[in-house]
């Protein structure tokens, strides 16, 4: 039964999508710079949601792994002072 529907469904909108006529209006530049404006404007929002839900957790992981590496060794501030550049062992727990 669904497929029935879903083969009459597309068979009605293919043919009325080849049988329309040209629509004959004319969109104004007001409201067609408004319409470009707000499509591009949604599609900046998409890709913008997308970067952001990726970029987070993409950036956390280079963090954690950044500080994983450097877990064993003291920051070069502290090795300035003492004139070497050794990483120092962590302490025993």
């Amino acid at each position: 039964m669904k497929g029935q529907f879903t083969s009459l469904f597309s068979y009605s909108l293919l043919l009325s999508l080849l049988t329309t006529g040209p629509a004959l209006a004319y969109v104004g530049p007001g409201p067609g710079l408004t319409v470009i404006g707000s499509g591009l404007a949604f599609i900046g929002l998409i890709v913008l949601a997308i970067v952001g839900f990726l970029w987070y957790p993409i950036k956390r992981l280079i963090t954690k792994r950044k500080r994983s590496a450097s877990v064993g060794t003291v920051p070069r501030e502290q090795h300035a002072e003492k004139g070497d550049n050794t990483p120092v062992e962590p302490a025993q727990k």
